[in-house]
């Protein structure tokens, strides 16, 4: 990818940034501080906040570190790193226990959701040099929890975040667990693949419907 190319997609981000930074709960006294999904913290349409938004801390860890074109103003700006913390914090407040977080259902402790996210919080966390023993601690045990477990359907973009979320904390702890389970995944993901480098994505069939051919 030239510079140029580089530029327009940078560009094309921090047009969305005012966006992004309407969506959290930048107020620090509200009991969802953090939240990125204003569908739950504010307008009250559900009842729980979906995992999937909690990626929204990355992008304002990418301005805070990097003068993009045009992006100078967001520069080590202290209240971006405040609400990446915060988000991370949020995510940790509402996860369940062993570390899973949901998508569309509560209680659905969703592989997606929860690998994608926990990706973003460790590339966050490694951008702000983030070492603050809870969050960390957080992401160590949902890193636990996307160890141990997997989704019924055959998901390729899962496995493939899965992995990447998983090697990225194990830079971020050393642990080689995590450097492991992260392995075993690319290497799931390279065995589903056709000679022609494609894998497509499969989910289970639903009781009493006949499967597509």
């Amino acid at each position: 990818m030239s510079g140029e190319e580089r530029d327009l997609y940078a560009q094309e981000g921090l047009r969305a940034l005012p966006r992004l930074l309407g969506l959290v709960d930048r107020n620090p006294l509200s009991p969802t501080y953090g939240c990125f999904d204003r569908n739950h913290w504010h307008y009250k349409a559900i009842d729980f906040p979906s995992g999937m938004s909690e990626t929204g801390v990355l992008p304002l860890a990418l301005v805070y570190v990097n003068v993009f074109p045009g992006g100078a103003r967001y520069h080590r700006q202290p209240r971006l790193r405040e609400l990446a913390l915060a988000g991370m914090r949020f995510a940790a407040r509402t996860a369940h226990p062993d570390g899973a977080g949901d998508d569309y259902f509560p209680y659905e402790r969703a592989l997606g959701a929860t690998a994608f996210s926990l990706y973003t919080h460790t590339e966050a966390c490694r951008l702000l040099d983030v070492r603050e023993p809870d969050v960390l601690a957080f992401l160590v045990r949902r890193g636990e929890w996307l160890r141990r477990h997997d989704e019924s359907g055959r998901l390729t973009n899962h496995q493939a975040l899965a992995a990447l979320a998983l090697a990225n904390l194990a830079r971020l702890t050393g642990d080689a667990r995590f450097r492991e389970s992260a392995a075993a995944r690319i290497d799931r993901v390279l065995a589903w693949q056709d000679r022609e480098g494609g894998s497509g994505s499969t989910r289970a069939p639903i009781p009493g419907t006949r499967p597509r051919r």
